[in-house]
């Protein structure tokens, strides 16, 4: 009865209050009683994966602050970067992918995101080699070993998610395993390791932390994106070897991170010192009456390429020979290549300087563009101007200037 009498009195209390108490009579007595927050709207990731308070920006907001990342990374364009590069891809088939917080389930999810990044390195980086391991039951199995056929490393790949994942994640019998193979590539060639995990935890037989050292020792790059949790080690591990570590807060995360690799990395100025001349050899596409033998294979083929050095055959490029170890390419993978060393500059934001007309039309796409709405930017060298898109297409894909082009 006391404490009925103590409600009584509180309502009464609140009514008394008259027109000026609006903000108690707003006052509720359950969460559920007030309005929806949707206070998980309100969190974002940042470039390292951790996860904050959103800042609520604008489409124009959004994309003037892409084209300053674009600009800080042009600050990189005279630093050298190496066309050659020889990665690994660490893929973590333990117990720990079968979760299904990621759909359909993590281990489809990463091998799909890591399908989609094969193909894009070698059509950004056709003259390097890129190998697979896999680990689970706390070993490590190299699925291909370094090579440039993008095509027969994707079909392995997605035979594995037929298969049962098992046991628990090794990260040190995956380094010495990485390690192993690319002890033997040329000083010249970029040597990377990039480990796509979900496992909480790594079961290791020896002392992991001075395996990373060894790595560190033999310039290997080393970068890890997770589908789980943040790890003590692996951020070890990225930072000594001057990696990446990055968290995937979702299923389009994965293969944004992944694609954070196609773009070759700046070379370190201790390996920069190690630079030389390649010898190169462009071999020329053969048919024969009868099947002859294919040096890197074993196999006969009446179609292959003959080493312009010893004359052996192979069946694909890029490759190295067999016979006499010269590196064999085609002037287009070669041309393809080139603009990771001079990459093409980032266009200035003119939107500003532009805000008194309504709009101007891109010279890329001849559409007009909404000053008070999207960027327009400029070319410094031709000064003609594009559109956001376009911005993205010529830096991303096309890697030279229309404009520039015109006037040659």
């Amino acid at each position: 009865m006391e404490a009925d009498g103590d409600v009584h009195d509180w309502l009464r209390s609140v009514d008394d209050e008259g027109d000026g108490g609006g903000q108690d009579r707003d006052l509720v007595q359950h969460s559920w009683e007030a309005p929806i927050l949707r206070s998980w709207d309100d969190i974002e990731e940042d470039d390292e994966g951790r996860l904050r308070v959103a800042q609520h920006a604008t489409q124009r907001e959004l994309r003037k602050a892409a084209h300053k990342r674009l600009e800080a990374r042009g600050r990189e364009r005279l630093v050298e970067k190496g066309m050659i590069r020889y990665v690994f891809i660490v893929v973590d088939l333990s117990s720990s992918m079968d979760l299904n917080d990621y759909r359909p389930s993590r281990k489809l999810v990463a091998i799909e995101a890591v399908c989609q990044f094969i193909r894009d390195f070698f059509d950004q980086n056709p003259i390097s080699h890129l190998g697979l391991i896999t680990t689970h039951s706390k070993k490590a199995y190299m699925l291909t070993d370094l090579s440039g056929n993008p095509l027969h490393q994707i079909r392995l790949l997605e035979a594995q998610a037929d298969h049962h994942t098992s046991g628990e994640f090794s990260l040190e019998n995956s380094l010495e395993l990485a390690r192993s193979s690319l002890r033997n590539t040329p000083d010249y060639g970029n040597r990377e390791v990039i480990i796509v995990m979900a496992s909480l935890n790594t079961c290791d037989p020896g002392d992991v932390f001075q395996t990373i050292e060894t790595m560190k020792r033999d310039g290997v790059r080393c970068s890890v994106v997770t589908l789980s949790a943040e790890l003590f080690v692996c951020r070890r591990l990225a930072t000594t070897t001057n990696g990446t570590y990055r968290v995937c807060s979702g299923t389009s995360a994965v293969a944004a991170h992944l694609a954070e690799h196609v773009s070759p990395p700046v070379v370190p100025q201790v390996a920069a010192r190690k630079r030389k001349w390649v010898f190169m050899g462009f071999p020329m596409k053969s048919s024969f009456d009868f099947p002859t033998l294919c040096q890197c294979h074993g196999n006969f083929s009446y179609e292959g390429y003959q080493c312009p050095r010893c004359k052996s055959k192979c069946c694909e490029l890029p490759t190295q020979c067999v016979v006499c170890s010269l590196t064999l390419v085609s002037s287009p993978h070669l041309a393809r290549s080139y603009h990771h060393l001079f990459p093409l500059a980032p266009f200035v934001d003119v939107t500003e300087q532009l805000s008194d007309r309504h709009a101007v039309e891109c010279y890329g796409c001849h559409i007009e563009i909404k000053v008070d709405e999207s960027l327009v930017l400029r070319c410094e060298s031709c000064t003609q101007v594009f559109c956001w898109d376009c911005d993205q297409y010529i830096h991303e894909s096309l890697h030279n200037c229309p404009g520039c082009l015109s006037y040659r």
